[in-house]
Order: structure tokens, then sequence, then C-alpha cells
């Protein structure tokens, strides 16, 4: 019997497996998710960009929402309440990284 490999493939004569991949690590989202601006009914929050991230979750307290960056912008809030929210980075292969925790207060009216 002879064995070969080629494109995810590994064959012996007449005879042929396909490899699978069974193991693949997400993003890893680091350091801390920092304020920019808190308004009456809003709060702007960054953290630091993970690798291999193409985008960012942020979810909590009624919210789920996406973004393209390392910022977010959540709106309609009500003023003078405390929120959290999580965040997680994800690859183009929809792998999630560990999470990272925005906590702060919107402003009084």
């Amino acid at each position: 019997m002879q064995w070969f490999a080629g494109r995810g493939l590994l064959c012996m004569t007449r005879l042929c497996f396909q490899t699978v991949v069974c193991s693949q690590s997400g993003p890893e989202i680091s350091g801390a998710c920092n304020l920019v601006t808190s308004a009456t009914d809003s709060l702007e929050f960054t953290w630091q960009s993970a690798m291999s991230a193409t985008s960012y979750r942020l979810v909590g307290d009624g919210v789920n929402k996406t973004s393209d960056t390392n910022s977010i912008t959540v709106n309609n809030l009500t003023p003078g309440s405390r929120y959290s929210f999580t965040v997680r980075a994800v690859s183009s292969e929809g792998l999630v990284s560990n999470s990272i925790s925005c906590t702060n207060s919107t402003g009084l009216l």
C-alpha cells in the first residue's frame, strides 16, 4: 500500500480519508473596556482591538449590538441608570473570544 496526502485528503491506493481540523481558536480580547462618553441617554465605549477580529458584540441589559470597530455607542438608555455589558470579538469564521466587561451609568437629566 502507498500513502499520499493532498488538498485535505489522506489517501492510500484506492482509499481516501478526508482530514478535518478539529480545533480552532478564536480571537483573544484583552485589556479594559473604557468609557469615552456618558450622556443622559447614551454611553460610548472603546476597547483594545483583537487580532483576527472582524466584528465585536456588545450584549447586556436588553442590548445586543454589533460593531465593525473597537468602539460602540449605546443609545436610548434611561437617564441616571447603571448598565452592565460584555464585549466579545468575533472572527470571520464565527469564532468568539473571551469577554470583557463594560459597566457605567448614564448622566442625569
